[in-house]
Formats: structure tokens, C-alpha cells, sequence
């Protein structure tokens, strides 16, 4: 089989770049891997595609390959499903996993010597290469004009995953992440996801009128909330659930302030980190006058969980882009 290992201690990247689960299982090296293409797999959150590498030995191993980015990303720099031929030999560079036959790719070297890359990394060999470019930049919406207000798409100024270094986590919280299986875990099953671990990607909300409630709308992993507004129910009296129940009310004309308790999710975040069924949220949301950027603070008690109750300031802005949902699909 031809695995070569190519250097240690590269493509360190930041966490905020995984996809829907943890990419701890992949090793800081650069392996090498020669196939046959027998299938490919191009959709949200990431693709996907399956070799099978030939041993020296004769022997036949079907190699599982992750992609880093999301197919639209892909597309818009030039690299696309139709370059990656059934049947063809290909070379794929990445980094190994610690735990089965995969491979995190970052460079695919096509069979008539085109490479693709496919992650936020060089070039590798010699030769034409596509994915080089990146996405054109977004642009902000003419938000004062279009006076939605709170109701439309919200996408983060920043990186939401850095927050979490705001929270100080139990020695109990910080110890299950020891037991977390990386491979097999309730958000690699795609299960329905639990709060708050949506609010830590990058990826926009949407809020939506809905008369007597709100909809909040996650495009990480299509996670859709209710947001009880007018003559809620008491939360003491309804059913835990992995989102919780939420109740909301205005502060003022720009600030809706939302809480939500009653949450049975098992993961605080994707790296396994856990929680309990006393957590509860607090996201105050404040729209700017000229409604283009909306601040929200959001602040999170449980108390086995988190060593004191965690404050933290996110950003979102209004930009003319289309909502698009960032799917889990079990590979």
C-alpha cells in the first residue's frame, strides 16, 4: 500500500474550520494514499470520498476521505464533483486518522494530473491546480432600507467557537471529554442536536415572525427553535427536551431577551464537554439604530458544568447573502 508519511507537526488549524463533529481524531501529520475512486459523496457539511488502496500484499483497504470544506465553498474556487471520476486513480494528501481508515484531505492529486486543493493549504505537487482562489468577499445588506429589523438573516463577525475560552468548566465537565468518542457520538449520528452547542459555529441564525411566537433558525445542522412570546406557559410545567423551551419579551423596541431552560442534551460543546438538565441560557439580542449589526450577550449557568456562571458577547451582521442551511449527514 503506498502510505507515506511527509512531515510532523503541520496543518495545525484553527478549531473553527471542523465541520459537524471534532476533528480531534486526525493525527498533526501529512500521510499520502494512492487509490481507486469508488465513490463520491458532495454534499453539506463537508464531502466525502472512498478509495480503495491496494497493498503490497495484494490486499484490498477501502480508505474513507473527509473533506475540510463545505461543497459551496469548493465550487466557488473552481473545484467541482464532476472533476472526481468513479473508477479513476488519484492521490490524496491529509491527515491521517488515529482510530480507522480515513484520511482528512487537504490536496487530491486527479488522474490526469490536475490537483485540486481542498483545504486552506498550498499547492502540493507541479502542475495545473484548481482551489487556490478563495470566496469573493461578502457584501453587507442595505439593511435601514430594507427595515426588517430583528427578522432576517444574521451572519457572525467573528469566530462564535472562541467564546468558549469566556467559560471556566468543572473538573467534572472537563473529565468527560476523556470518554468522548470522536467517531461515534450523537452529532456524528446527526440525533436532534441539543443547545447550546449551536450557537459556537460559525454559521448564520435567522429570526421569523410567527405571530404568537418567533422562530430562531440555526443553519448549523437545520436547528429550528420556538421562541413563546405571548402568554407562554410556565417552563416548570413542559416537557425537557434537547433544545429546551424557550420563552421570550421584549426589553424595548431593539432588544429581545430570551430564556431558555429545561434543555436534556448531554454535550455543553462537540468536543464532549458535559452538561446537565439544570443548564439554562440567557440570550439578550440588541438591534443597531441603523439595524445593520445585532449584539448578542449571551450568559449560561450550571453549576456542575461551569465553575462560576459564563458571560459572553457575540456579533452578527446584515449581509446580502441567501440563508443557507449546513446540513449533518451521516457519511
Amino acid at each position: 500500500m503506498r502510505i507515506i508519511i511527509v512531515a510532523l507537526s503541520v496543518l495545525i488549524f484553527p478549531a473553527y474550520v471542523f465541520g459537524h463533529h471534532s476533528r480531534a481524531e486526525f493525527a498533526n501529520e501529512t500521510v499520502e494514499i494512492e487509490g481507486v475512486l469508488t465513490e463520491v459523496v458532495w454534499q453539506n457539511p463537508h464531502i466525502a470520498l472512498f478509495v480503495d488502496v491496494t497493498g503490497d500484499d495484494g490486499e484490498v483497504e477501502s480508505w474513507r476521505i473527509e473533506g475540510w470544506s463545505r461543497p459551496a465553498a469548493l465550487e466557488a474556487s473552481g473545484v467541482t464533483q464532476d472533476l472526481f471520476a468513479i473508477g479513476e486513480t488519484i492521490t490524496v494528501a491529509g491527515r491521517s486518522s488515529r482510530l480507522r481508515q480515513a484520511l482528512l484531505a487537504t490536496n487530491v492529486l486527479l488522474a490526469g494530473g490536475t490537483e485540486a486543493v481542498v483545504a486552506p493549504v498550498d499547492r502540493r505537487w507541479d502542475g495545473p491546480v484548481l482551489g487556490t482562489e478563495s470566496e469573493p468577499a461578502p457584501q453587507m445588506a442595505d439593511a435601514t432600507a430594507e427595515n426588517l429589523g430583528l427578522f432576517r438573516a444574521w451572519y457572525p463577525d467573528g469566530n462564535p467557537m472562541m467564546v468558549l475560552r469566556r467559560f471556566s468548566f468543572t473538573e467534572q465537565a472537563l473529565a468527560s471529554r476523556q470518554t468522548w468518542d470522536p467517531v461515534d457520538n450523537p452529532i456524528v449520528r446527526c440525533d436532534p442536536i441539543g443547545l447550546p452547542v449551536p450557537m459556537f459555529h460559525g454559521r448564520p441564525i435567522q429570526f421569523s415572525d410567527d405571530g404568537q411566537s418567533i422562530g430562531l433558525h440555526h443553519s448549523y445542522l437545520d436547528t429550528r427553535r420556538n421562541i413563546h412570546v405571548d402568554d407562554a406557559p410556565a417552563a416548570a410545567n413542559q416537557e425537557p427536551s434537547p433544545l429546551g423551551y424557550s420563552t421570550g419579551h421584549w426589553a424595548d423596541e431593539q432588544t429581545l431577551v430570551i430564556e431558555t431552560s429545561r434543555i436534556n442534551y448531554p454535550v455543553f460543546h462537540i468536543d464532549g464537554t458535559s452538561q446537565t438538565d439544570a443548564i439554562k441560557i440567557t440570550e439578550h439580542y440588541s438591534l443597531s439604530a441603523d439595524q445593520t449589526r445585532l449584539e448578542l450577550q449571551l450568559t449560561i449557568e450550571d453549576p456542575a458544568t461551569l465553575t462560576e456562571t459564563g458571560t459572553a458577547n457575540m456579533s452578527f451582521v446584515a449581509l446580502d447573502e441567501p440563508f443557507s442551511v449546513y446540513e449533518c449527514n451521516v457519511f
